[in-house]
């Protein structure tokens, strides 16, 4: 695998970089790792040491404080093959599998991302080895659409993320440019957000029903970056700067939709913000709905907003309500979301504030 590049950041885990290492060595990975230490200690540094001769290792230090999107923006500018990789310290990627994008990518150029299924696990008192307490598939979906337009929005629609996917140097090359046009604004969120609508603008996405990637979820979660970050997307949404990210994200995207389209600015601009907040309701209805075995689509629309009435003042400050009492009332069809709550969707968020809402949703039950 010569023309691949692996990235992987670390930080204060030097438990885990071992046992990474320890596996990439020992199924003889054959590509090129690019560590980027943030280390507060010199112990991944000596541990890189045992391996140079195992595994082909490029070492990069960075200040404990260093923020994660501009570490990983600089060893990617260290990256010069066809095709990259980034992966984390405490994940373990199938050898085979990365073989096998990597292969795929060679012989259809009309894809711009390649990879397999994820499979997250935790371990008892997050060790590194151990008893595995829970276990569950995060089911990726690929995104195979004739056109830039319809391949984003079948994305963001039904979305979930390619970071950990096999990616072509030259897309990521222009996510990067993005990245530093607005990093005032970019936050841990919005990268893997905006790096998934590249991919889907510049190509299909192939996601294979094979295993890919273990990787491990913390109890304790054991952040990259010294800033902390909302949990879901609705604290996203409602955090400081959220009007700006936004605005961001809908400029930078559609910038690159206009770049290998016919589309004017002005008509991009207006399309991705329709598939962003797509990916809001789709996100929403992922995080609240209740749990499957409740059929009923009123108790359903009870528990959402419940949920909404506990954060309505924030949602009322950033007039995001509108967009979610459109998105369960409308008659507007979006293509491509099929699940109950979001079936019926329309773009127009800002048409009713909070009160209005829960009156109507109130009457409706």
């Amino acid at each position: 695998m010569n023309n691949l590049t692996i990235l992987l950041p670390t930080r204060n885990r030097a438990e885990f970089l071992k046992r990474a290492l320890e596996f990439y060595s020992f199924n003889r990975l054959g590509a090129k790792i690019i560590v980027g230490d943030s280390s507060s200690d010199n112990q991944s540094k000596a541990l890189i040491a045992e391996y140079t001769s195992r595994l082909d290792i490029v070492y990069l230090s960075y200040p404990f404080e260093a923020d994660i999107v501009d570490k990983w923006i600089d060893m990617f500018g260290h990256a010069k093959s066809e095709l990259i990789l980034s992966i984390s310290d405490d994940d373990l990627f199938f050898v085979e599998g990365i073989k096998d994008a990597c292969k795929f990518l060679d012989n259809h150029k009309d894809y711009s991302a390649s990879g397999g299924q994820s499979m997250l696990f935790t371990i008892d008192n997050d060790d590194i080895y151990g008893n595995i307490s829970s276990w569950r598939c995060e089911k990726l979906q690929s995104v195979k659409l004739g056109t830039p337009e319809l391949r984003i929005h079948e994305k963001l629609a039904n979305y979930n993320a390619s970071w950990y996917l096999v990616h072509r140097h030259a897309v990521l090359e222009r996510f990067v440019e993005a990245l530093k046009s607005k990093r005032d604004v970019i936050d841990l969120w919005l990268p893997e957000l905006i790096e998934s609508s590249f991919s889907a603008i510049y190509g299909k996405i192939r996601v294979q029903n094979r295993p890919f990637m273990y990787r491990q979820i913390h109890a304790r979660r054991t952040a990259s970056s010294t800033k902390n970050h909302p949990q879901n997307i609705l604290e996203w949404l409602v955090s400081e700067g959220a009007k700006k990210r936004n605005e961001a994200f809908v400029d930078v995207v559609s910038d690159e939709l206009t770049h290998v389209s016919s589309y004017d600015k002005a008509v991009a601009k207006q399309k991705v913000e329709q598939y962003f907040w797509c990916y809001v309701a789709y996100t929403f209805y992922c995080l609240y709905v209740p749990p499957k075995n409740v059929m009923s689509m009123a108790f359903s629309r009870y528990h959402v907003i419940k949920k909404l009435r506990k954060i309505r003042k924030k949602l009322h400050k950033f007039k995001i309500t509108g967009m979610i009492h459109e998105m369960l009332n409308s008659k507007e069809t979006v293509p491509y979301v099929e699940l109950p709550l979001i079936k019926k969707l329309s773009y127009n968020r800002y048409l009713h504030e909070v009160e209005e809402f829960v009156r109507e949703e109130h009457n409706y039950l």
